[in-house]
């Protein structure tokens, strides 16, 4: 009702992917990580690890370290598909999170689609809307483009070290509706 405040936690909201769902990049980092460094000079990167019960991806930074990675290309659909990016996550950090794609005007240009923010010791769940960033660049090569995913954060400014946990990501379409 208007004027009233509405707790998430109240009343958790759930979601099924339709038959029709795709899942063009799923990464549950089981054995290995599809992520690698942007900057060939930096090691950090995800590396398959136990938190929790959960199979993860990890990256211990110290302060002042960062990490750049990039996923595996992904081929997304441009025209008349929703698509977005789903990522369960446990950080003591901020993460920025990206799309690289090719376009006439931008050849391999990073857009920001938005960011993970310190979770808190809890495990949650993102969902990027990818189809208005898809939408909004006319790519070159007609009704689909190739994608990474780019992650980003930096080591707090403590002498302990700083967690990034990945427990689940991928990129997830369906025809719209």
């Amino acid at each position: 009702k208007r004027g009233e405040t509405y707790n998430v936690s109240d009343n958790p909201l759930s979601f099924r992917y339709s038959k029709y769902s795709h899942f063009p990049f799923h990464e549950t980092f089981a054995n290995s990580s599809s992520f690698s460094p942007i900057d060939t000079a930096g090691s950090h990167s995800f590396y398959p690890t136990v938190v929790d019960n959960r199979q993860v991806g990890e990256i211990v930074l110290n302060a002042g370290e960062v990490f750049d990675v990039i996923s595996t290309a992904a081929t997304l659909p441009v025209y008349n598909y929703t698509v977005y990016l789903e990522i369960t996550y446990k950080t003591e950090s901020n993460i920025d999170v990206g799309l690289k794609m090719s376009t006439g005007q931008y050849p391999n240009t990073v857009h920001q689609i938005g960011g993970i923010y310190e979770s808190e010791g809890e495990w949650k769940t993102i969902y990027f809307d990818l189809s208005s960033v898809l939408m909004g660049y006319h790519y070159t090569g007609g009704y689909s483009t190739s994608a990474n995913i780019v992650l980003t954060g930096s080591g707090k400014n403590t002498s302990a070290p700083t967690h990034f946990y990945i427990d689940n990501i991928k990129i997830v379409y369906q025809p719209s509706a």
